[in-house]
């Protein structure tokens, strides 16, 4: 093991595609902000193309809040992103359990199929062991819903995907930033949210440093998972 004795937590960024429930994950460790555009970037790489819509369960990194009318404010940084590649978010409506169930249920089969007593050396091993299990185990499996086989469902429904965009993902990623023209630097605050999901107005291209629905896991390294 890397550091025997020492706890960490890892969270698991997963997208999974409706229609055929092909799933796409990656456990990291932490979910900021820079770390969910760059599984996004990831993910559709991955696919190699790009849904119309992509279903967010209403985590922090996506959704910012929502009005009285029901109007959701997304966040900004992200919905620059998913312009570059032209898809749209949308929230999972509050206590909509058919939405919900399947943005959550991907969760629990990762959970209980792949995660629970396995050993790893540190996060590299365990995305190592997970796309293994993932195209060995998840891929080739008949889905209890869609009674079909995912990997079949996948390619099948490939053609209705978008393509990805000719223009590399990593010379668009953008975060807002503010500069004042006196000092030549951003300043600590930070304008409101967007709302929708076409606004790219005060977005600057960002180059600092490179996740749909998150869930938390602690691993210990002596014993792989807990």
């Amino acid at each position: 093991m890397d550091e025997p004795g020492v706890v960490r937590k890892v969270w698991l960024f997963s997208m999974v595609l409706g229609h055929s429930r092909w799933p796409w994950g990656r456990f990291c460790s932490n979910q900021n902000l820079q770390t969910v555009l760059r599984s996004h970037i990831a993910a559709f790489d991955a696919i190699d193309g790009v849904p119309s819509e992509v279903l967010y369960d209403r985590m922090k990194t996506a959704v910012i809040g929502e009005d009285g009318d029901g109007t959701v404010t997304y966040n900004r940084s992200l919905v620059a992103l998913l312009n570059h590649y032209g898809a749209v978010p949308r929230a999972c409506k509050p206590y909509r359990a058919k939405t919900k169930g399947k943005v959550e249920r991907p969760f629990r089969y990762i959970r209980q199929d792949f995660f629970l007593a396995r050993t790893f050396r540190n996060i590299g091993d365990l995305n190592a062991q997970f796309e293994d299990w993932r195209t060995q185990i998840a891929d080739p499996r008949v889905h209890a819903t869609t009674g079909r086989i995912v990997e079949e469902a996948f390619v099948s429904g490939q053609p209705s995907l978008s393509a990805l965009p000719l223009v590399p993902c990593n010379a668009v990623l953008m975060v807002e930033r503010c500069v004042d023209p006196a000092r030549r630097k951003a300043p600590r605050q930070t304008r409101p949210p967007i709302r929708g999901s076409t606004c790219r107005k005060g977005l600057w291209p960002f180059t600092g440093p490179w996740e749909t629905a998150w869930r938390r896991r602690e691993t210990h390294d002596d014993l792989g998972a807990g």
